[in-house]
C-alpha cells in the first residue's frame, strides 16, 4: 500500500484513497453515512470475497485490510483495491461504478510511474554529470527505499517516524542528518542527498536499509521508537564494516 494518499471528489463529498487504489473505509462510510463498517467487514459477502482474493494473490486475507493510526484524514481502515469494489457495493450501486473508475485509473497511473520516475530521475542525474556506475546504483536504491518504508508502515511507524528511521540510519555512516549529508557531498539546499552520494555511499545506505527492514521483521520491532533503534543498531554495524573494509583495502 502507497503512503501517498489522494482525495477524490463524488458528488462533492472527499472519498481518500491511497495513490494505488487502497481505499479509505472508514472515512468513506462516515462521509456517506453508512453505518454498520464493522459488521460489514465481517460479513459472510466480505469473508468470502476475501477469501478468494487473498488465494489469487497468495496472501493472507488479514493482508487486503490495513489499519492506519493517526490524525485527520489519512486514519482509517484502507481497503485493498478488490476488496474496495466489494465494500463500495455495500454503499451503493452508483458509489461502486464511481470506485470501479477512480481505482482503476489510480492503479494504471501507478503501474506507470515508476519508470516515467526512472526517466526522469536518470536525466536529472546525467545534467549533474554522475557517473553511470552511480546512476544505476541510485536507480537501484530506490527499490531498497520503498521496501524499507513499505516495512515501516507494516509494523506501525507514522508521522514524522520514517524521517526519524532515515535519521537513525545516516547518523553512524555520515556521522550526522540530512544537513551534515548536504555539506559532505556538496548538495545544494532541497536537493536529494542521495543524488550527490557516492557509489561506495549509496551501496551502504541501501545494505543498511534492506538489513533494517529484514530485521523489523524478524525482531518484531513496531512502532516509531522500536523501528527507529532497530535502524540506528542497524547503520552502526554497517558503518563499522564499511571502516574495516577500508582498513583491509588500505593494508
Amino acid at each position: 500500500m502507497n503512503n501517498k494518499l489522494k482525495t477524490l471528489d463524488y458528488n462533492g463529498t472527499g472519498i481518500v484513497f491511497t495513490a494505488d487504489g487502497w481505499l479509505n473505509a472508514t472515512a468513506s462510510a462516515q462521509a456517506l453515512s453508512k453505518s454498520g463498517l464493522e459488521n460489514f467487514l465481517r460479513s459472510k459477502e466480505y469473508l468470502e470475497y476475501a477469501h478468494e482474493v487473498a488465494e489469487e494473490c497468495s496472501v493472507k486475507i488479514t493482508d487486503l485490510k490495513k489499519i492506519v493510526m493517526g490524525k485527520g484524514k489519512e486514519q482509517g481502515t484502507y481497503l485493498h483495491p478488490e476488496m474496495a469494489v466489494v465494500f463500495a457495493r455495500w454503499v451503493s450501486a452508483k458509489f461502486a461504478r464511481w470506485c470501479d473508475k477512480q481505482i482503476a485509473a489510480l492503479i494504471r497511473k501507478a503501474q506507470e510511474a515508476p519508470a516515467k520516475n526512472l526517466a526522469l530521475r536518470t536525466r536529472r542525474l546525467e545534467k549533474l554529470g554522475r557517473p553511470a556506475e552511480v546512476i544505476a546504483a541510485r536507480n537501484e536504491g530506490v527499490a531498497s527505499r520503498r521496501a524499507f518504508t513499505d516495512k515501516l508502515a507494516q509494523h506501525g511507524v507514522q508521522g514524522l517516524g520514517f524521517r526519524d528511521c532515515t535519521r537513525a540510519l545516516y547518523f553512524p555512516l555520515f556521522d550526522g542528518s540530512t544537513d551534515v549529508i548536504r555539506q559532505k557531498v556538496g548538495a545544494p539546499d532541497k536537493a536529494n542527498v542521495r543524488d550527490y552520494m557516492t557509489h561506495t555511499q549509496l551501496a551502504a545506505v541501501s545494505l543498511s536499509e534492506a538489513i533494517s527492514a529484514e530485521r523489523i521483521q524478524k525482531e518484531r520491532s513496531y512502532g516509531n521508537n522500536a523501528c527507529i533503534e532497530t535502524c540506528n543498531q542497524v547503520g552502526k554495524e554497517i558503518a563499522r564494516l564499511v571502516v574495516d573494509t577500508r582498513r583491509g583495502l588500505s593494508s
